[in-house]
């Protein structure tokens, strides 16, 4: 996959018996695209709008698929807590998973940021 040089860490958060826990998994060798911009917006004017897309080859997406509501994270995040732990990171919360791993040509997961 084109572009496939970037690594993520993927945290999701667990419900136990026992309390809350996160689970960090690192994948190396995504691809990761980021856009930061602004929509129109009332009555302000603007509001953030960033889009944020990875694509997983094929090869690389984990046996536990990440699902809406996880954390992407650019680079390795050694362990999560708290939102704090995210300071210095660039990350998106998952909105949306595509399986394109059926097609001949470049099989893989893309995750897009919520709207």
């Amino acid at each position: 996959m084109l572009g496939a040089g970037e690594t993520v860490t993927i945290v999701r958060h667990l419900r136990e018996k026992t309390g809350d826990s996160y689970s960090c998994r690192v994948i190396v060798g995504v691809s990761w695209f980021g856009k930061r911009g602004d929509k129109p917006s009332e009555p302000n004017g603007a509001a953030p709008n960033h889009s944020y897309s990875v694509r997983i080859p094929g090869s690389k997406v984990p046996d536990v698929l990440p699902r809406p509501g996880d954390l992407v994270v650019r680079g390795i995040l050694p362990f999560y807590e708290s939102p704090k732990s995210l300071e210095g990171f660039e990350w998106f919360r998952i909105g949306q998973l595509g399986d394109n791993r059926r097609g001949r040509f470049l099989p893989h997961v893309v995750l897009k940021n919520e709207d």
